[in-house]
């Protein structure tokens, strides 16, 4: 198409036996020891970490709530994926997004996740899946192209 830059906002749960679970992104189905990342987050509601993830066979890019957590808990969030159509540079993304888990304190977190594939070729596929489970029923993902 004519866009230059991707965008996906999702929201959903997942089913594995686990109070939450990452969300994880591949390029071209591409499995390979090609994705860099690198993660900031809260948790217990005052406390800042940071993680990195190097040569991974995807790219954790968002985090939600599981089969563990309160019914009805969630995560959401939003992905950028930059010059998807590009051929000349790596890929990179960026997210940002927020889960809960129950309803005491300390069982949110924000999150702010930056990867990238190591690799210039366009982007022709893209797919979205759990470190561990499948998508809860209500799980939504929506495309957009940005100009």
């Amino acid at each position: 198409g004519s866009y230059t830059h991707l965008e996906i906002r999702w929201s959903g749960r997942g089913t594995a036996v686990l109070t939450s679970v990452d969300l994880l992104m591949r390029f071209n189905a591409d499995t390979g020891a090609n994705y860099d990342a690198e993660l900031i987050y809260n948790n217990a509601d005052t406390t800042v970490i940071a993680a990195a993830a190097r040569a991974g066979t995807s790219m954790p890019i968002g985090s939600m709530a599981a089969a563990s957590a309160t019914a009805g808990r969630a995560g959401g969030g939003t992905i950028a994926i930059y010059d998807y159509r590009g051929t000349s540079l790596d890929k990179v993304a960026t997210a940002s997004n927020h889960q809960t888990w129950s309803t005491t304190a300390g069982t949110t977190q924000n999150r702010v996740w930056g990867g990238t594939w190591l690799n210039a070729a366009a982007i022709t596929s893209i797919t979205l899946l759990l470190a561990s489970g499948d998508y809860d029923t209500g799980s939504k993902f929506s495309l957009y192209g940005v100009k």
